[in-house]
């Protein structure tokens, strides 16, 4: 009888122990597969940029490295993430955005023309060539806030931020055909015409340099998801909407004209002060660093 006993307490304990051992294990494998172990705790840091910008930008330059294009040099928005839980974290968003445009056209060279003035033919005269360029900076901040939840290897996450931005835009002209005594209306792509009233005819003059300078500031919505691909990295995809006001200042001009018996050059307004405002939607492709 006291065999009997003790054999069935080893048999209930043998049971008790195996049962603890297998739930234990569940618990390992269910942590597992909820790949806790890669994502993100409260005082972690992550660094990262928007790939689908900075591959636009990429392929706009070399499928428009002629003239007559608009090329986005550089644009991209780099972000810095800081957890301040677990499932929240504050984030700092720097968008920079480089375009440049350079055009140039073929234009009678005068110094030539005039030494033969009755080839009028367009495919027999000698040509130079008369250059613009344009060149565009914007610099925009961010600072935000977000709420994650996690679902396996993929985090959720919607926010709101507030951001304000800044705006240079600059025109350079270059002709090849210079403004003399001589010849004080030179041939040149971007000469214009101005009525003066006094006298009932027209000034001729052309841009030399001209310049502004904007900015905007607003508020915005965002959500998206992030695919964890080990501890340190994720990919992920963002849609925002942006409620932006947005004024630039007025425009001037470096012009030159020929008064009297020299060329003169002046800076003018050309363009006045202007503002708008705008609900703008986009989308982002996340690359993300985690430390």
């Amino acid at each position: 009888m006291k065999k009997i006993m003790v054999i069935s307490m080893a048999f209930i304990f043998a049971i008790g122990t195996v049962s603890a051992q297998r739930q234990e294990q569940g618990k390992k494998e269910v942590e597992t597969k909820n790949f806790t172990e890669i994502l993100p705790y409260a005082g972690d840091w992550a660094l990262g940029l928007d790939m689908a910008a900075f591959t636009k930008s990429i392929l706009n330059s070399i499928t428009n490295p002629r003239s007559n294009n608009t090329v986005r040099a550089f644009q991209s928005d780099f972000f810095g993430k800081y957890f301040l839980t677990d499932k929240s974290a504050l984030r700092i968003r720097l968008g920079v955005e480089v375009n440049t445009f350079t055009e140039r056209q073929f234009v009678r060279d005068d110094a030539k023309w005039m030494l033969n003035p009755v080839n009028d033919n367009p495919f027999l005269m000698d040509k130079t060539v008369d250059v613009w360029k344009n060149r565009n900076t914007g610099i925009e901040l961010g600072i935000g806030y977000e709420l994650r939840r996690t679902l396996w290897r993929v985090q959720g996450y919607v926010g709101a931020e507030v951001f304000g931005r800044i705006d240079f835009a600059r025109n350079f002209y270059e002709y090849g055909n210079a403004m003399t005594e001589l010849n004080q209306t030179p041939e040149s792509w971007y000469s214009r015409y101005r009525y003066n009233p006094a006298t009932g005819s027209y000034i001729y003059y052309r841009p030399l340099d001209s310049k502004t300078f904007g900015f905007s500031a607003g508020g915005g919505i965002f959500v998206g998801a992030d695919l964890f691909l080990c501890r340190n990295l994720s990919i992920g995809a963002e849609f925002n909407l942006d409620a932006r006001y947005t004024r630039w200042n007025e425009q001037t001009t470096k012009i030159e004209t020929w008064l009297y018996d020299q060329a003169y050059t002046k800076e003018e307004k050309e363009i006045p002060v202007y503002s708008g405002f705008g609900i703008n939607p986009m989308g982002r492709l996340n690359l993300m660093i985690y430390f």
